[in-house]
């Protein structure tokens, strides 16, 4: 268990109110109070440490090779550590976790088809076994022509970039969901004490399980870093470091809200909680059936993507808005008093 939370804690903080701290402290604008608590809070968030160490790490050499500081411009400092010149890549330079993200995302798809057939296998697994491709690519591919349709309007400055990636994940959900009622039964499968939905129902109310994970932690928050990819490389740093820090002046980019790590929290804790009453009650009322151990592994097995996307998407993007305030606050030491 120690391991695991020394893996947690390396990988993202756990407190990220105090993670904010960070650029006012190495900076020397934090207050005494703060000062003491960012440095208690580092000897036990591996991450922290490591951000604070990089950070200053920068500012070291850009305050001490003064040729360094008069050749180059607050643009090209930035470019060296900053993530705006990754724009023009695929995706913005976020490819892996656009690839992941979307991997499990179609995952989630396929776990769910089968699972509201389990308790007939024998009947409607072998058919199941073959939709299973057609389900999972289908989502595949449409997931990743949605974030790459955003991404490229986006840094092409046009608007509505998040809407079109919205309605495209809306669209191909509603379309398979469609498809596969001609497969699905009207009829409860799942055998349990109390009335239970149909496999069409629970299917579609599974679906839009998976689409409030793309709503609100994947779509809106590679957007928003995409936009502000943007607005660096266009040299808005003042601004971006303004909206980035909690500034009054802060001023999200044209077609962009701006979620804080911590507006994203409370959804998630609502939807982890909700999760873990109904599966309780779900699983309490099961019937005993030859294929009843399937259909709890394969209900585990979807929970671990749900919530294991909606967090991989999380600490993505509190790694992503540091690299953004990195690079404003490098391109901040390097202009010219």
């Amino acid at each position: 268990m120690n391991k695991k939370n020394a893996l947690a804690r390396s990988r993202s903080c756990f407190a990220p109110e105090i993670n904010s701290l960070i650029t006012a402290y190495c900076f020397g604008r934090a207050s005494e109070d703060e000062q003491r608590t960012l440095e208690i809070h580092v000897l036990e968030c591996d991450y922290c440490w490591r951000e604070v160490q990089r950070l200053e790490q920068a500012l070291h050499v850009l305050s001490s090779e003064r040729n360094l500081m008069n050749s180059i411009s607050a643009s090209d400092a930035a470019h060296v550590l900053g993530i705006s010149n990754k724009i023009d890549l695929p995706f913005g330079g976020h490819v892996w976790h656009v690839i992941i993200s979307c991997v499990v995302y179609a995952g989630l798809y396929g776990i769910t088809l089968l699972m509201e057939i389990a308790y007939r296998f024998d009947l409607y697994g072998p058919t199941a076994m073959k939709l299973l491709p057609v389900v999972f690519f289908s989502i595949l591919g449409t997931s990743v022509v949605a974030l790459g349709s955003d991404c490229r309007r986006t840094t092409m400055g046009k608007a509505y970039g998040l809407g079109l990636s919205l309605l495209i994940f809306l669209m191909s959900a509603g379309v398979l969901f469609a498809a596969l009622s001609l497969f699905l039964p009207v009829l409860p499968i799942t055998e349990m004490t109390t009335p239970s939905s149909s496999a069409q129902s629970a299917y579609l109310k599974d679906t839009v399980y998976s689409l409030l994970v793309v709503f609100i932690f994947l779509a809106p928050t590679f957007h928003f870093i995409v936009a502000m990819q943007r607005e660096l490389k266009r040299g808005r740093y003042k601004p971006a470091l303004e909206l980035l820090t909690g500034g009054k002046f802060g001023i999200s980019p044209r077609g962009a809200i701006y979620p804080t790590v911590w507006m994203l929290l409370p959804p998630l804790i609502i939807m982890a909680t909700y999760s873990a009453f109904s599966t309780k009650e779900l699983l309490g009322h099961l019937n005993p059936s030859r294929y009843q151990n399937l259909f709890v592994s394969l209900i585990w097995l979807r929970l671990i993507l749900h919530y294991g996307l909606a967090l991989k998407c999380w600490s993505w993007y509190q790694r992503a808005l540091n690299d953004l305030k990195l690079e404003c606050l490098v391109a901040e030491t390097t202009t010219p008093n």
